[in-house]
């Protein structure tokens, strides 16, 4: 039998993982701008460019490219360690839901870590790259509504800054995936060709990242 203590330590430590995998994301990803053989244009590259063989203008990107590969290794790596706890933790809420999207989120930080310019790794990347985003998105949810209903049901008090706080960010969370995949469909589909998925990406990636600061132990 766990006790409740121990199960305070090992929320405790889990949260501190996942900080820690989110804080290995913003790494990975700055250090590869910083080297990545040409300027970086934010609104026409996609986060994918910055792990290619070459830059978009066909220049050697060796240096951004390793560290995207090892960066999104040790991502994955984090993300199976997380995901075997969840699934032997049984006593932690949801813990096979959480555990499958992070064993999802695992294998798509692998194809993230694959060059997307590299003929035979493409398609591999195109698919992590999807399932990333997708179960990090989920995996987010997840928390985000356990944390509402944990801190605010049956009582609803709608007077309370909070309140607002915690509903506006389970949808936020939400909203900016669904945003972006609606944007992904529609420049796949050529209805729209202005790039839209290539920003949302980023936003989308950016409320991800927001969302796991702000879990508390109890979230996990």
């Amino acid at each position: 039998m766990i006790d409740s203590n121990r199960i305070m330590r090992i929320q405790r430590n889990l949260r501190f993982i996942i900080w820690s995998l989110g804080f290995l994301i913003v790494i990975t990803i700055a250090l590869a701008w910083s080297l990545y053989s040409e300027k970086y244009d934010f609104f026409s590259e996609t986060i994918s460019h910055l792990g290619g063989i070459e830059s978009d203008t066909g220049l050697d990107n060796t240096k951004s490219s390793l560290i995207m590969m090892i960066g999104f290794i040790f991502v994955s790596i984090f993300a199976l360690g997380l995901s075997i706890s969840y699934f032997i933790l049984r006593k932690l809420r949801y813990n096979y839901v959480k555990g499958a999207l992070l064993l999802i989120m695992m294998v798509g930080g692998i194809g993230i870590s694959l060059p997307w310019d590299h003929p035979s790794f493409a398609i591999f990347h195109s698919i992590g790259a999807a399932i990333f985003m997708l179960s990090f998105a989920a995996f987010n949810f997840v928390c985000q509504i356990l944390r509402y209903m944990r801190k605010h049901k049956p009582e609803l008090n709608r007077q309370s800054l909070d309140f607002w706080n915690d509903f506006i960010f389970v949808w936020l969370v939400f909203l900016a995936f669904a945003i972006h995949l609606l944007a992904c469909l529609l420049e796949t589909c050529h209805i729209i060709n202005i790039g839209l998925d290539i920003v949302t990406q980023k936003v989308a990636l950016m409320v991800n990242l927001t969302a796991i600061i702000l879990l508390d132990k109890e979230d996990m």
